[in-house]
């Protein structure tokens, strides 16, 4: 599992109130001061200002001075995850925190603060959450788009509890796409601003349009567990690292990708046409 951040220290960034004029501070947190685990793996702040830090032993909420902590196993199903191993975590239009792990998907309700485990089953797939491991999630609207590990793109649908799946295996089939062997997943879901997402995969960059269904690489490469995704909408580029630390941003405009960091075992194209 990659991890987004390791550090014996979380350095964490406050902002005080909405005020833009205020200042922001520091706060250098560790497993001492009541953070679940030094091993920190996703955060996100709500709209409430709590932050909410996902580690490798449980989800945290911090306000600013003391932590909350949701973890497996709770028997009073409070607090309750359905796994430690938090991959991802993200928030919805209506508050909800959504906590991505390696066995399941949780969705959390702040104001009442309560914990739902998600129950997706499809026994054609050969999908069953929460017994499966969860890569990313991302609040949509009433969708949320989940990657499963090595599973097709899932879309939930909040309102009606439906599912939809798109088959990404069965695109890499159809098109000849294979720059890893066996092993093929999505590993993290962004928004491109419009219609659409963008997926880092092993087999590279891929773009999904929500409105047709359809797959279309975009950057041919294969990548290790990708441990940061992020699209720029208004420069029209993506940023994105992967497990043996090359940083890659990607001009969907001029269709050129730059290695930005790298490490010196590694290299990387200057540019894709």
């Amino acid at each position: 599992m990659p991890l987004q951040i390791i550090f014996a220290q979380l350095i964490l960034l406050l902002c005080i109130g909405a005020n833009a004029q205020q200042q922001p501070f520091f706060i250098n947190t560790t497993e001492k001061n009541g953070l679940s685990d030094n091993n920190v793996q996703c955060f996100v702040k709500d709209k409430t200002a709590y932050l909410w830090i996902g580690t490798a032993n449980g989800l945290n909420r911090f306000d600013g001075t003391a932590f909350k902590i949701y973890k497996q196993p709770a028997a009073e199903k409070k607090n309750y995850l359905s796994n430690g191993f938090v991959t991802a975590v993200k928030q919805d239009d209506d508050g909800n925190i959504w906590a991505a792990t390696q066995k399941g998907l949780n969705r959390i309700d702040a104001r009442a603060d309560t914990t739902e485990v998600v129950n997706i089953e499809n026994k054609k797939l050969k999908i069953e959450l929460p017994t499966e491991s969860i890569w990313d999630v991302l609040p949509d609207g009433n969708a949320v788009w989940i990657a499963i590990d090595t599973k097709p793109l899932v879309c939930y649908n909040t309102k009606t509890k439906q599912n939809r799946y798109f088959d990404f295996k069965q695109f890499l089939t159809a098109n000849k796409i294979e720059f890893t062997p066996v092993y093929h997943s999505i590993f993290k879901i962004v928004p491109d601003g419009s219609h659409g997402l963008w997926l880092a995969t092993t087999e590279g960059i891929v773009h999904f349009d929500k409105r047709t269904g359809i797959f279309t690489l975009t950057v041919g490469q294969a990548l290790d567990e990708i441990t940061f995704l992020e699209y720029n909408s208004v420069a029209k580029k993506l940023y994105y690292s992967a497990e043996n630390k090359a940083v890659y941003s990607y001009d969907v405009t001029a269709k050129k990708l730059t290695s930005i960091l790298l490490d010196k075992k590694n290299k990387a194209a200057n540019s894709i046409q």
